[in-house]
């Protein structure tokens, strides 16, 4: 019984560096696609201009950025 109570959990398991960059990106390219499409799709669904959708599009990421700071801070 001691021997699998020492055996590693895979959860702790490190993935290689290729792998790990693979998954970053994935995970960079599905927030990002969501942070754009959401106030695209708002944006045109109340009518608003290209500027006022690019604008609400920075907005959406200007806030994401910031909740990203505030996550790393606890």
């Amino acid at each position: 019984m001691n021997h699998v109570a020492n055996r590693p959990d895979p959860v702790e398991a490190r993935l290689p560096p290729w792998q790990l960059l693979v998954c970053g990106l994935q995970h960079v390219l599905v927030i990002y696609a969501g942070i754009v499409a959401v106030p695209l799709i708002i944006g045109s669904t109340l009518g608003l201009d290209g500027a006022q959708q690019a604008m609400l599009v920075n907005a959406s990421i200007l806030t994401s950025g910031i909740a990203t700071l505030v996550q790393t801070l606890g």
